[in-house]
């Protein structure tokens, strides 16, 4: 996966949604609606592994957080395919809720 903007739609029990996110050099840096996601990700051959803060930039009532809390660390990872990449994951913060995501290169 090259470094530059993708888009990112994650699914779980509790909902779905869609941001974007930059990769840059290990960083990865993005946002929805409601939220923002700031950390670090690593490649190794065909799967990608990233680990990322998840905190609200804005409360909106009708858009709760796929999560159910508006604070969490995440963990995912996958495989790449091509210029995508399809993971899952959990989060520390919402043991009970694993989530499945797919990133696709936009620019």
């Amino acid at each position: 996966m090259d470094d530059g903007l993708y888009k990112i739609g994650f699914r779980t029990r509790l909902g779905s949604g869609y941001g974007v996110v930059v990769l840059q050099g290990g960083r990865i840096i993005g946002g929805d609606s409601s939220s923002f996601y700031v950390g670090s990700y690593v490649i190794h051959g065909a799967r990608f592994k990233a680990s990322l803060q998840l905190d609200r930039h804005t409360i909106i009532p009708v858009l709760r957080s796929v999560f159910g809390v508006e604070r969490a660390r995440i963990e995912l990872e996958g495989d790449i395919l091509g210029q995508d990449a399809l993971m899952s994951g959990s989060s520390p913060d919402a043991p009970e809720v694993s989530f499945e995501a797919v990133m696709s290169r936009l620019a």
